[in-house]
This record gives structure tokens, C-alpha cells and sequence, in this order.
């Protein structure tokens, strides 16, 4: 399935940058938010399917005292590609957790 094909699919805008970020002259203003998951592989398997639609992600570790059932992997993400980037994970059964960060 071609990436146009995955955006349409997931409804989401296909490119970068996205036009609703905002925008400061020679700097992007984002902010991140993280998608907590239960393993590494759950989380490098998140971020293969984000990849996929392209949209920027990164797996980093957190300390699993920070969320409610433990978590110690998550994705970040640009919170303003949070909605889109739930709802690819949703749409491929992809356990999450909470989300850290922004909204």
C-alpha cells in the first residue's frame, strides 16, 4: 500500500510540515508528548507504524514510576500530530498507554 494510500486510510494529511504548527522565523515550535507502552518491541513496533504515514516519532525509555500501569517505553511524538498518531496506533491494535506530556 503506497504512503498516500496509508494517509487516506488513516485519515490523516499526507507531508511536511504540517501547515498547523505554528511557526517562529528560522525556528518550528513544537512541543512533545509521549505515548507510553508496556515493552520495547511494542514501542518500536508503534513507531514503525507512525513511520509508515510519516509522522515524525522517536522510542525513548521513561521511568515507569511516572505512569499508572507501569510503563517504561513510549514514542514521542509532536502533540500536534497526537491525534492523528493515536489514532494510527488504534487502527493497527496497537496496545498504548497513557500519554505524557502537552494536549
Amino acid at each position: 500500500m503506497s504512503k498516500k494510500s496509508l494517509c487516506a486510510y488513516y485519515g490523516i494529511r499526507m507531508g511536511h510540515p504540517r501547515p498547523d504548527l505554528t511557526q517562529r522565523k528560522n525556528e518550528e515550535v513544537m512541543s512533545n508528548c509521549i505515548i507510553a507502552m508496556q515493552s520495547a518491541t511494542t514501542a518500536k513496533k508503534a513507531e514503525r507504524a507512525l513511520a509508515a504515514v510519516r509522522i515524525p516519532c522517536q522510542t525513548v525509555s521513561i521511568d515507569p514510576t511516572v505512569t499508572k500501569r507501569g510503563c517504561g517505553y513510549g514514542v514521542s511524538v509532536g502533540c500536534s500530530f497526537l491525534s492523528d498518531a493515536v489514532r494510527v496506533l488504534e487502527r493497527k491494535n496497537i496496545s498504548h498507554g497513557e500519554v505524557i506530556g502537552g494536549r
